[in-house]
């Protein structure tokens, strides 16, 4: 999903627009798996947990709002319910002694999330650093990327579409890269955290 699009799929998704629920959850489905499974470790659990939040966001869309970023939303919810599982998970674990490992590794996995700040703001700086760095590039470039990252077309279809050489298309691609590396650099952690491969 393009960062420009955001404001208007929020608007949609607020009024109940259910192709623009798709659009989110087909977009943002993969990274908030991998985000709960990064404190459940357990892919079956953490699927579940994401349909989950999806379900919550549709439920609360109204509380959403255009200047916000959905997937902040969405990992608020799914950071919510992590902590859910994972201390009632705790409780189960109490009165299974043998386990205590596994007790240990739920605790753990509680309190990193408890330390974990998911703030809205944070990730607006990230999508408008993303977005100033991506209108600050040549227009070829910016436009390779963009079908690169956001349209996911492979280098041979961006350069056939464009009439360019592969070779081009690539040397756009890790120009970019470079330029989003050094503009995100005091982002990166969170950027790991949530997927995002600046590679």
């Amino acid at each position: 999903m393009q960062l420009n699009e955001e404001k208007n799929i929020i608007s949609l998704l607020i009024q109940g627009d259910e192709s623009a629920f798709e659009q989110v959850y087909r977009a943002y489905f993969q990274r908030v798996v991998n985000f709960v499974n990064t404190y459940l470790n357990d892919i079956s659990v953490s699927k579940n947990i994401t349909q989950d939040t999806f379900l919550k966001l549709w439920e609360q869309r109204k509380l959403l709002r255009t200047d916000a970023s959905i997937l902040s939303f969405l990992l608020v919810i799914a950071r919510n319910s992590c902590m859910d599982y994972l201390k009632h998970q705790q409780v189960v674990q109490k009165y299974e002694n043998n386990v205590q490992q596994k007790h240990k590794e739920l605790e753990l996995s509680y309190h990193a999330l408890r330390r974990l700040e998911i703030d809205f703001l944070t990730y607006q700086e990230i999508e408008q650093i993303i977005q100033q760095t991506l209108d600050s590039l040549p227009p070829q470039c910016r436009q390779v990327f963009c079908m690169s990252r956001f349209e996911e077309k492979s280098n041979k279809e961006i350069a056939d579409n464009l009439q360019l050489s592969v070779k081009t298309v690539e040397a756009h691609i890790t120009r970019a890269l470079k330029i989003l590396r050094e503009a995100l650099k005091d982002y990166i952690t969170i950027l790991i955290l949530l997927n995002i491969p600046l590679k």
